[in-house]
């Protein structure tokens, strides 16, 4: 995977000398968070504040999400077929396509793809 350091600045009105410390923490905290659940590596993350500047700095941030599966479970292979049918529609193959899985609740008609990691410049806003 290619990184690169990323930074966030953001200009303001001029913000109370008080609030910079936890407006500060409160950004770092909440773009750490978008990072994972966008599933984007990253190194270190720094924060900085002025009265108009808050600014985050991210140490090797990954270029492009890692290719991952995508897993859906269907219908138990009891279900009328109609449910299975309907399944494998909205997953937009046949039913024949669908793989069987064995769980501890019986046997589940699954469905599962290949996605492609996104860009990391197609995920910022």
């Amino acid at each position: 995977m290619s990184h690169a350091d990323f930074l966030f600045e953001l200009g303001t009105e001029e913000l109370p000398p008080k609030s910079l410390q936890t407006l500060q923490n409160a950004l770092k905290n909440n773009i750490v968070k978008q990072l994972a659940q966008l599933n984007l590596g990253h190194g270190e993350v720094t924060a900085y504040a002025s009265p108009r500047r808050l600014t985050v700095i991210i140490d090797q941030l990954e270029l492009q999400q890692a290719d991952r599966k995508e897993s859906r479970r269907g219908p138990a292979l009891s279900a009328p077929e109609q449910a299975a049918q309907g399944f494998a529609r909205s997953c937009g193959v046949a039913l024949a396509d669908l793989a069987v899985i064995e769980t501890d609740k019986g046997q589940y008609y699954n469905f599962e793809k290949h996605v492609s990691g996104a860009a990391t410049k197609s995920l910022l806003p």
